[in-house]
């Protein structure tokens, strides 16, 4: 029988094996050596010098360094060929093979378009349809605020009450992260009322990564009977904004219905780079409503101009316009160098990087709490160190003085991803100690 991995379990093993001290600046170089995705630190540029590390791919992602070729070559065949040199029509097909490798789920189930909140606005269109029985949508807590803006306004739409129709699942007393028995209990409970569960693949806040097969399977095993039909169980869908390209996904093997992310993260296409959705392929026949736009249409139909609308199949049909070549040239960047790792690397990267982490501001017993889990399975690289016994404002500062990029969130939490393609083991190293150096001031 294979062992499970687990990465702190790894990281003691190396350590006793080549003896070298586990939390000692020699076992991050040492791990730096190991690391098979080492060569890749070079495809990107870093906003840092070189005693600087960037620690925030959760927030944007840094730019790849093909990024610049790829771009100013569509804006010269603009310029000197306009759309004769180059087969524009077609642009957003060219990041899908390597998205669904990621996403884990087939072509014609993900497509490339607009923003997240947006997508998000368009998916539940189609897929929160509130009845008399059923009209509640249930949310994690804490929620993103863009995800509970658009939720409302959507309850709001269909001329409902959002504080009678959200539940917002939060913590136990004196607890940050949400206990996966008490998200199925929620699911069993409320069920029948439940239209939608809408959550977050990893919440933004804490960088809890939910069991997003599980959560998917207790929705759909809430269907009610009727004397006159059967009504299928609840919707499961999410947003993926710190899951893709993060964590592994198998969204099709998973069964979930719908779901929705941004690409400026782990997928290091740009600011307000543009989004993706995924529609399981089991929705492709069924008669949902949505919005619908003309590169929606079937590409063998679309430049008939006869104003009979043939869907795509598949996600591709919920494309309204066609988008931004250069926002698609930025992803397309991004997904040239995923080419040349595999998301098996990158996540095992994650979690050994974030343990190497977690490991070392234990070993300082600093004043502050680690409210990620520990577990592999419920995180992936981010770490949110809850900050309550300084100014998280002056430590921030402190941190950016030490030229540490790494981000804050109200109230109290400083959030730190170590990135697989850019960071290293020695980065983790640095922070730590860094951290260790404000405290000790004190």
């Amino acid at each position: 029988m294979t062992k499970e991995f687990v990465a702190a379990d790894v990281l003691h093993e190396y350590a006793v094996r080549f003896r070298i001290a586990l939390t000692s600046s020699d076992f991050a170089n040492f791990l730096d050596k190991m690391d098979p995705m080492k060569h890749l630190k070079e495809e990107f540029y870093i906003p840092c010098d070189d005693n600087g590390v960037y620690l925030s791919g959760n927030s944007l992602g840094l730019q790849p360094k093909n990024l610049e070729r790829i771009i100013l070559e569509e804006l010269y065949v603009w310029k000197m060929s306009h759309d004769f040199g180059r087969p524009w029509v077609s642009m957003s097909d060219i990041c899908l093979e390597q998205l669904s490798y990621i996403l884990g789920c087939s072509i014609s189930e993900i497509a490339v378009m607009n923003s997240l909140t947006c997508n998000l606005h368009l998916l539940m269109v189609s897929f929160y349809n509130p009845t008399k029985e059923r009209y509640k949508i249930l949310i994690e807590s804490p929620s993103f605020p863009s995800d509970y803006c658009a939720i409302e306004s959507q309850i709001r739409f269909h001329d409902l009450n959002p504080s009678e129709c959200i539940i917002q699942l939060k913590p136990r007393a004196n607890e940050y992260v949400l206990r996966h028995e008490d998200i199925i209990d929620c699911i069993e409970k409320h069920g029948d009322q439940i239209s939608l569960i809408l959550f977050s693949g990893i919440n933004y806040y804490t960088g809890q990564l939910f069991d997003i097969k599980e959560i998917t399977d207790a929705a759909h095993k809430k269907v009610i009977l009727t004397f006159f039909s059967l009504i299928l169980g609840c919707i499961a869908g999410f947003d993926l904004a710190h899951c893709v390209g993060n964590v592994s996904l198998f969204l099709h093997e998973w069964n979930v219905d719908f779901a929705a992310w941004c690409s400026y993260k782990y997928l290091n296409s740009g600011p307000g780079g543009i989004s993706g959705i995924f529609v399981h392929q089991k929705h492709d026949h069924r008669p949902l409503k949505r919005l619908s736009g003309w590169w929606g249409h079937d590409k063998n139909h679309r430049f008939n101009m006869d104003n009979e609308l043939r869907p795509t199949i598949g996600a591709g049909g919920y494309q309204l316009s066609n988008p931004c070549v250069l926002s698609i040239g930025c992803l397309y960047a991004s997904m040239q160098v995923f080419k040349k790792t595999t998301m098996s690397e990158i996540c095992t990267k994650h979690l050994l990087m974030s343990s190497f982490l977690r490991l070392l501001i234990e070993e300082y017993k600093l004043p502050l709490k680690i409210i990620t889990p520990v577990k592999d399975s419920e995180r992936g690289s981010q770490l949110s160190l809850l900050v309550e016994t300084t100014d998280i404002d002056k430590l921030h500062d402190f941190l950016k003085s030490e030229n540490i990029t790494c981000d804050v969130r109200k109230p109290n939490v400083i959030r730190v991803a170590p990135s697989a393609f850019y960071n290293t083991f020695a980065d983790c190293f640095y922070f730590a100690g860094t951290l260790n150096k404000y405290f000790n001031q004190f």
